[in-house]
């Protein structure tokens, strides 16, 4: 699990920002497949969005510095599930919000 989930963080986290997605299709993951907002208001990551830069973002929303054990495991379980066009379209959904 380790070395796949690693690489989908390499691949992942050199993604732009304003990478081009579709912001419904991010909207409908975030809420649904993604279970993103189980745990997270997109506002709250629209406002930490706003903080950070684009590479800080991308990587704090892959690997968040500063969450719980079950929100390190979430975030780990997740990098397997993403597509890099769904985390596309992830990114295209926060960057309306801000």
């Amino acid at each position: 699990h380790f070395e796949r989930q690693d690489r989908q963080y390499k691949m992942l986290s050199s993604t732009p920002y304003t990478a081009p997605g579709d912001s419904s299709a991010g909207k409908a993951f975030f809420t649904t497949k993604g279970k993103c907002s189980a745990c997270h208001k997109a506002d709250d990551l629209s406002s930490a969005a706003r903080k950070e830069d684009s590479k800080t973002f991308v990587q704090t929303l892959l690997r968040p510095q500063n969450a719980s054990e079950a929100g390190l495991t979430a975030h780990r379980k997740q990098l397997e599930l993403y597509t890099p066009a769904e985390f596309h379209n992830v990114l295209a959904y926060l960057a309306t919000l801000k």
